[in-house]
């Protein structure tokens, strides 16, 4: 695997994830995410669709990324694993590979 870039979270719903970034990724673009749980380090790998790009601010530059491929059952997994129901934090962390081929 190549280089893995470390996101922070914002705004995780069971639909989706808002990440801040600075990588330029194209809207409709795949990416293949590994996100971390802040407390036990353990990954959870979610397709996901870029869906919305912001610019500007800088400070507040990102991608708005919807869930793709998940039945009802891993999507519940997810949340429970994020803590959705708790409130998720913006210190999960989110790891995309470089050389992923979903990252067109």
């Amino acid at each position: 695997m190549g280089d893995l870039h470390h996101i922070v979270t914002a705004d995780v719903s069971r639909g989706g994830m808002f990440l801040r970034t600075g990588l330029d990724v194209a809207i409709g673009s795949e990416l293949r995410l590994f996100v971390a749980h802040p407390q036990t380090g353990l990954t959870f790998a979610v397709d996901t669709v870029v869906r919305r790009r912001v610019e500007s601010p800088p400070e507040r530059a990102g991608l708005g990324v919807e869930f793709v491929g998940l039945d009802g059952r891993r999507r519940e997994e997810f949340a429970a694993f994020s803590g959705l129901d708790e409130m998720a934090t913006e210190e999960d962390a989110v790891y995309v590979a470089e050389d992923d081929p979903l990252l067109a």
